[in-house]
């Protein structure tokens, strides 16, 4: 739900324009070993990692490791470099490694939690992951007993509260860290978006615009906070807020996709389906919502073929979103597959019992 930020990239500039060219030969897998030291390689790694890069971010830091297996900071963001590109496994081993070096970290803590809960929400077979979200509290407890008042801690057990499906409880664990912490962006985000889950949208709104105000260069939140000021029906402000927000993160495929579904919502069709294709071109795996709202541009524009394929993959994604089978549904009935279909619908139902535009599509195909 939350991503970590980076600040103060300025700050970073010159010291990454210094190490920039010896890191590009490093990134060659037959390059001469760079005379960087660690540190430099951590100052480059932050620089792609707030950038979305992660693949360069990974070659940074695992450099600045090779250098010094005990630099905290280089661990830290290998683990969370790790995470982002989905080897669960090594950003568990890194960042356990932390936890055993320096028991007193509590980003460290935090960063493991988030990666045993992010390969729980990646798996395609959930019993091999079942005891993850356990894993997961359980450091976090680990973390509180270290500082009880640290507010990232709270935060991420509002998210693995919520994976497991206890809204209630998330919700408490969030206000608990925004009340530690009441002007963090990345708290307020969390409070917002669980406000939004659970159905309170006036509440999401006001807290994620508290959100903006503390952090105006957080692009994440301020590209939500435009995404739900559109759904409540103020576009105006909405498309400002997005193109605020890609200005200051044109290469964040969150960041740019959600400006294509308000462009998509506010009739715009042209400019949202470029936005939402540079944002699936950004990150293939990450948003089946852009696959959804491309599918959606391309059955009203009576592209079947592309329609079904951007739904297939929205669909494969994430299985679990009621309006993506429906839509799924229809772009295989407009290539003429209405067995599958039919069974699409059937799906959208399951999820949503009063989903009415599926059961008339059922109807329709008696």
């Amino acid at each position: 739900m939350k991503r970590m930020l980076t600040l103060g990239l300025c700050a970073l500039a010159p010291m990454v324009a210094a190490v920039l060219p010896s890191a590009h030969a490093q990134a060659a897998p037959t390059a001469q070993k760079s005379n960087l030291s660690a540190a430099n390689y951590v100052v480059l790694g932050k620089y792609y990692y707030s950038n979305g890069q992660y693949d360069s971010a990974y070659i940074s830091f695992r450099n600045a490791v090779d250098k010094d297996a005990r630099n905290a900071e280089a661990l830290l963001y290998l683990g969370r470099t790790q995470t982002k590109l989905k080897l669960y496994q090594a950003a568990i081993e890194s960042l356990r490694k932390l936890t055993q070096m320096d028991n007193r970290n509590i980003s460290a803590y935090v960063a493991l939690a988030q990666a045993y809960s992010a390969e729980y929400a990646a798996s395609s077979d959930r019993n091999l992951v079942s005891g993850n979200l356990d894993l997961a509290l359980k450091v976090l407890q680990d973390a509180e007993n270290v500082n009880p008042r640290a507010a990232e801690v709270f935060n991420e057990r509002a998210l693995v509260y919520y994976r497991k499906g206890d809204v209630s409880r998330a919700l408490e664990a969030s206000k608990r860290a925004a009340q530690l912490a009441p002007e963090n962006s990345v708290v307020l985000y969390t409070l917002g978006d669980l406000y939004y889950r659970s159905g309170n949208a006036p509440a999401a709104i006001e807290t994620l615009e508290r959100a903006v105000v503390a952090d105006p260069r957080d692009a994440i939140t301020r590209a939500f906070y435009g995404k739900l000021l559109m759904l409540s029906g103020n576009s105006r402000e909405a498309k400002l807020e997005l193109a605020q927000a890609v200005k200051i993160a044109p290469r964040s495929a969150y960041v740019v996709g959600q400006y294509g579904v308000v462009l998509y919502l506010s009739k715009e069709t042209a400019a949202a389906r470029a936005n939402l294709e540079k944002a699936v071109q950004l990150d293939p795996l990450r948003y089946p919502e852009f696959y959804y709202y491309l599918g959606r541009l391309h059955l009203e524009a009576g592209n079947a073929k592309e329609a079904r394929a951007n739904l297939t993959k929205a669909v494969t994604l994430d299985g679990g979103e009621p309006q993506y089978r429906y839509y799924f549904g229809r772009s295989l009935e407009a290539n003429g597959d209405r067995g599958n279909a039919r069974v699409q619908y059937n799906e959208a139902i399951k999820l949503n019992p009063n989903y009415k535009e599926a059961r008339d599509a059922l109807d329709r195909l008696k």
